[in-house]
C-alpha cells in the first residue's frame, strides 16, 4: 500500500535539498554530523507520511480499484487487507510521522512539524474527494512532488544569512518545479483516459 519505490523519490528530494543547504555553510563537515540524526528522523517522517498518503488513497479508491483490471491486485481491492485494518494503518503511520517530525525539528522550530501536518491534511483531503475535482488533483500532486524541497528549507533554524539565502533558492526551485509537475500529472491523466473510461469520471 505504501508504494515504497515512489515515496523514496520524495525522501531523495528532501535529502538533496537538505544537503544543498548544509554545503552552503563554511563548517559543512561538523554541521552535517551534528544534523545527521535530525536528517535521518525527518527522512523517516517523510517516508511514513507519504506512505500514509498512498494508503489513504487506496482506502478511498477501493471500489474503483476493484473494477480496474490493473489495480484489482492491490491489497485492499483484493481484500488481502480489510478496509478497517488499512484505515488503522493510515492513522498509525500519520501519528508516527507527526511524532518523528517534532523529534527531528532543530531547536524546537515548528516549521517542519507544521509542514508535515499540512501535507497529511492535504493527502487526506485528496483521498476523501479532492482527487475527483477537475485539475485540483493535478495541483495537489504537483505540490506534493515539490513539497520535500519546502520541507528541507523548514527543517533547520536558519541560523546564518548564507543558509537562509540557500533555503530561499530551494523555495524558488519548488515554485518553478510546481507548474512542471502539474503539467506532468495532466499528461498522465490524458494517457490513462482509455484505461479509466467507464471507471473514473
Amino acid at each position: 500500500m505504501m508504494r515504497p519505490i515512489t515515496i523514496i523519490q520524495a525522501v531523495g528530494a528532501f535529502l538533496v535539498g537538505r544537503l544543498v543547504i548544509l554545503t552552503s555553510d563554511a563548517t559543512t563537515h561538523s554541521l552535517t554530523i551534528q544534523e545527521l540524526p535530525s536528517i535521518i528522523t525527518a527522512s523517516l517522517s517523510i517516508y511514513l507520511s507519504y506512505g500514509a498518503g498512498m494508503a489513504m488513497n487506496d482506502c478511498a479508491d477501493v471500489g474503483i480499484d476493484s473494477m480496474h483490471d490493473e489495480k484489482q491486485s492491490r491489497s485492499i481491492a483484493s481484500n488481502t487487507i480489510s478496509l478497517r485494518n488499512a484505515s488503522l494503518f493510515c492513522i498509525f503511520l500519520s501519528i508516527l510521522s507527526m511524532m518523528l517530525s517534532f523529534i527531528a525539528s532543530c531547536n524546537r522550530c515548528l516549521g517542519f512539524p507544521v509542514w508535515t501536518v499540512v501535507n497529511l491534511a492535504v493527502m487526506a483531503a485528496y483521498a476523501l474527494g479532492l482527487q475527483r475535482i477537475f485539475l485540483v488533483k493535478n495541483i495537489i500532486c504537483g505540490y506534493l512532488a515539490v513539497a520535500p524541497l519546502i520541507g528541507a528549507s523548514l527543517l533547520g533554524d536558519g541560523t546564518s544569512l548564507l543558509r537562509r539565502g540557500v533555503e530561499d533558492k530551494l523555495l524558488k526551485l519548488a515554485a518553478i518545479g510546481f507548474p512542471l509537475q502539474v503539467a506532468r500529472e495532466i499528461l498522465k491523466d490524458i494517457e490513462d483516459v482509455e484505461i479509466d473510461k467507464g471507471i473514473k469520471q
